[in-house]
């Protein structure tokens, strides 16, 4: 479905894509749908817990290297807001 579908949309957002195995069909997958966004010149927006240059280790370098041709990596380096009070209501149950 992703491969087939993800380009008809204005904006792409691959949340957590550290979390992606860095496999073969994971990486064949997520190029072509890089590959075939950047041809079009639809956006990508990639949410990562991850520095922008660690990102080849996920994605492998060759859509690494596109998402790089083209990127504005905004930082966001604060600490962990969900565990700094976020949800103050939260309770843990055990």
């Amino acid at each position: 479905w992703a491969a087939c579908c993800s380009w008809q949309y204005d904006v792409l957002i691959l949340d957590e894509i550290d979390a992606i195995r860095n496999t073969d069909n994971a990486n064949l997958l997520l190029t072509e749908i890089i590959n075939r966004r950047y041809n079009e010149a639809k956006p990508v927006i990639v949410i990562s817990n991850q520095p922008f240059d660690n990102l080849a280790r996920y994605t492998g370098e060759r859509v690494h290297s596109r998402l790089y041709e083209n990127a504005f990596v905004c930082d966001f380096s604060w600490a962990d807001f969900r565990r700094n009070g976020a949800a103050p209501g939260l309770r843990v149950v055990r």
